[in-house]
């Protein structure tokens, strides 16, 4: 496996062609294309995946909702998502990420509402439902229900989302878990085990531990109990 990440600083990796910041390209086009000719990766969909902690989960998952035809899994850990399509529902309670900083156009006063509506991964999963759903993107999202910035605020909205979508995904709100600290280790380790599983013998959206996909489980238990085992 090559685990690659571009230098992003705090880009909240915004797509914004107006002002030719164009990360959403970058990533899943010349980023992607760039690996697979110097790395000796494989160059299908099927071996390609993105992973993506805080900043990075948001913008992990609001790549890969609009490039399912690109990655086959997304995870995101404690994403910094916003509980709303649109920036007048958003309260001062999931705000308080605005103080690390970023891109002016998207965090903090002078946001444009437009371009946080258009970057926001909710209306992207909303606006590529069908072809999210052709692909069976399998796709991870946790968070710590103790998180000091409320962004599983934002997970469980993005959650419901996607459930209203008929969009298959695997859903973990940690308890008694931080935005940082000392569960991080053990909860990285189960995302990486997911995305390994989501490329077992299944295809993506198989189940952690083992490796065997939840289809093929079931085939298995059918084969036994119809053979009076």
């Amino acid at each position: 496996m090559v685990l690659a990440s571009p230098s992003a600083g705090m880009s909240y990796y915004l797509e914004d062609p107006a002002a030719s910041t164009r990360w959403d390209a970058f990533i899943a086009e010349s980023f992607v294309e760039r690996l697979r000719a110097t790395c000796n990766v494989r160059g299908d969909r099927s071996s390609t995946v993105i992973h993506g902690m805080s900043m990075g989960g948001y913008g992990a998952l609001k790549i890969a909702l609009s490039y399912p035809e690109v990655f086959s899994a997304v995870a995101a850990m404690e994403p910094v998502l916003e509980p709303g399509f649109d920036d007048s529902q958003i309260t001062a309670r999931n705000r308080l990420h605005h103080g690390s900083g970023g891109p002016h156009r998207l965090i903090g006063p002078d946001r444009d509402p437009d371009l946080f509506a258009a970057n926001n991964p909710a209306n992207r999963a909303i606006r590529n439902a069908q072809r999210i759903r052709e692909r069976d993107l399998a796709i991870y999202i946790e968070a710590g229900d103790r998180d000091f910035i409320n962004v599983h605020d934002g997970s469980e909205f993005l959650h419901r989302v996607l459930w209203d979508l008929d969009i298959s995904h695997e859903y973990r709100l940690t308890r008694g878990a931080d935005h940082v600290g000392p569960t991080m280790i053990p909860r990285m380790r189960e995302a990486y085990t997911w995305l390994g599983a989501a490329q077992g013998p299944d295809g993506a959206g198989t189940q952690t531990g083992g490796g065997i996909g939840c289809h093929h489980q079931s085939a298995l238990w059918s084969a036994g109990h119809n053979a009076g085992s």
